[in-house]
């Protein structure tokens, strides 16, 4: 049975909420974590919670590396986000439209320089299509790589002979990592930058997240969490981790504490510590609803899923990945 790390980002803005108290959050926390790590057997996890500009909470449960018996610690161990990573993507499109270098309601063939979109459809596909799921592609086959000799393949060569559009943009919403890969690639063609060193310098860099890559730096490797899957007797086994050619949808490694201060920075409408790098209405953006299927279905802002749980406004979008 293979394992899987569960991730999960969530915003709940609640006015006038009162400050949630850290011991109390704590004794909840341990109890649930307790016994959800031995029931599903997941072998160590992370948690965070930050609630008007601080952290109330961050803690380790469980290991990181049972052969080793290294325990999870949130500002060290390093996980997989998986899909998350789609939320970095459209952080970079939404900051780059606001500086005046791209349209997001203009055609993408506009700005790309390395594939074309096909004229399949009389209406083109636009960076706000890519960024609420609506640009109307086949979902994106062949993204996993199958051995650890494997190269990832840059984006353009991988995307190219897969552009297929199934349906009209706009019409449908249809949650694409197919659809989030060519908005990496849109980051990449109209900045220059290779997508990982686009957000190294305008997001990671300026929130202080170290420890947030694609790459994990030769000096981080150890402290990158072991995947695991059970074997048929119930016992752990370490595997490779998954890797994946659909890298702006897939791709980022980050920790607890560096994930807190991107959740500080667009609870705090785009600043952290006095570094911006969204404006307040480019995250107001991102996380209203831009598009549902039906006022009572959940639906999308910037790639942020939004949906309304037991009266409280949920800002959330959730990663799965192998091991």
């Amino acid at each position: 049975m293979r394992a899987l790390v569960l991730l999960s980002l969530f915003f709940v803005r609640a006015l006038h909420a009162a400050a949630i108290d850290a011991k109390a959050l704590e004794t909840l926390i341990d109890g649930v974590m307790a016994v959800e790590l031995k029931q599903q057997q997941i072998p160590g996890a992370a948690f965070i919670l930050v609630q008007n500009g601080r952290v109330v909470l961050a803690k380790g449960y469980g290991l990181a590396d049972v052969e080793h018996k290294k325990p999870v610690d949130p500002a060290t161990t390093i996980f997989p986000i998986g899909s998350i990573t789609k939320v970095f993507t459209a952080t970079a499109v939404v900051q780059l439209a606001e500086r005046g270098k791209l349209d997001l309601n203009a055609d993408v063939n506009r700005y790309l320089k390395t594939v074309r979109v096909p004229a399949t459809f009389p209406a083109p596909v636009t960076a706000r299509h890519l960024l609420t799921h609506t640009a109307g592609f086949d979902e994106l086959r062949g993204r996993l790589l199958e051995s650890a000799g494997e190269r990832v393949q840059p984006l353009d060569e991988f995307l190219g002979p897969r552009l297929v559009r199934v349906r009209p943009p706009g019409e449908m919403t249809a949650y694409s990592s197919f659809g989030v890969s060519l908005a990496g690639l849109l980051v990449e063609d109209v900045s220059g930058l290779s997508y990982e060193r686009y957000l190294t310098c305008n997001v990671w860099a300026p929130l202080r997240m170290n420890r947030t890559h694609i790459t994990t730096p030769e000096t981080q490797r150890d402290d990158r969490a072991v995947a695991y899957e059970t074997d048929q007797g119930g016992k752990l086994v370490a595997i490779p981790g998954e890797r994946y050619h659909s890298t702006p949808a897939s791709s980022i490694n980050s920790t607890a504490t560096d994930m807190g201060r991107y959740m500080l920075a667009l609870l705090g409408e785009g600043v952290l510590d006095g570094q911006r790098i969204l404006r307040a209405k480019s995250v107001r953006a991102m996380t209203t609803q831009q598009i549902t299927m039906h006022p009572q279905l959940p639906g999308f802002g910037y790639i942020f899923q939004i949906a309304n749980t037991n009266g409280q406004r949920i800002v959330e979008h959730g990663g799965n990945i192998g091991g």
